[in-house]
């Protein structure tokens, strides 16, 4: 906690940094075109070494990972920096009442463009990604979800060779698949929902305490009837982009 309590204290420095930058520019509009461009390329620079920052920290992105996950969402490799930063869910892990909302709104206003990629990437799967997304739309939250879960089997099988939704003594069958895999630190810690189960893949004995969140078998064995809503459909959703981001990484990133 230390380590990631320090992190967001360095972001926060950058951040300020980056306004103080802004303060300048302001300043100096009557100023040269070059010192403009100069103060500039010094807020681009402060914001990719936040990146940089953010990227060569696994052990933070595998905790963020799994703080999402136990409330049924999965991480986008597009998200800002700044949506945790305002959220302090960097520093403190503590999730925050209204971010099932926040995280919903953003997944809702990137829908076409999921959707978009999906299309690209997996055109033996075009179809049903359209029809995907326009569930959604049409509030068909009901039929949406469990053809989300079917999918994300099918595209991690597809891939590997195994799917991603099985379990072999407790732990994802996907997890030797991460095991052999050369990864680099950031890219290995993006897999943790490959190597560990998460909420949406606990058994039925191992969900008790999670009785609110998401979860595959209580929906596709009619356990659950109550899962048809709009944020549990971009939850899985979410999931959908997830796996098609980390088994894409390089053609996405």
């Amino acid at each position: 906690m230390q380590e990631l309590s320090a992190i967001y204290k360095w972001m926060e420095r950058q951040n300020k940094q980056i306004f103080l930058i802004h303060e300048k520019l302001t300043l100096m509009t009557r100023k040269s075109l070059s010192a403009v461009s100069n103060m500039v390329m010094d807020a681009n620079l402060s914001y990719q070494i936040a990146q940089r920052a953010f990227e060569e920290t696994p052990i933070l992105t595998r905790n963020l990972l799994k703080m999402w996950s136990e409330h049924g969402w999965s991480w986008d490799l597009n998200l800002p920096v700044s949506m945790l930063q305002d959220y302090k869910a960097i520093d403190s892990f503590v999730w925050i009442s209204d971010f099932d909302i926040q995280i919903a709104d953003y997944f809702e206003e990137r829908i076409d463009v999921i959707r978009e990629e999906l299309v690209s990437l997996w055109p033996n799967r075009a179809k049903l990604f359209k029809q995907i997304i326009r569930a959604h739309k049409l509030r068909l939250y009901g039929v949406n979800i469990p053809t989300v879960f079917s999918q994300i089997d099918g595209m991690v099988f597809e891939k590997i060779g195994v799917e991603f939704f099985r379990t072999k003594k407790g732990l994802p069958a996907t997890k030797n698949w991460v095991s052999e895999g050369n990864y680099e630190n950031f890219r290995r810690a993006l897999l943790y929902p490959f190597e560990y189960v998460t909420i949406v893949s606990l058994s039925k004995s191992q969900r008790k305490c999670y009785s609110d969140v998401i979860n595959r078998h209580s929906i596709i064995h009619g356990e659950n009837v109550n899962y048809a809503t709009r944020i549990n459909s971009l939850r899985s959703i979410s999931m959908l982009n997830y796996v098609n981001q980390v088994l894409n990484f390089d053609a996405i990133k």
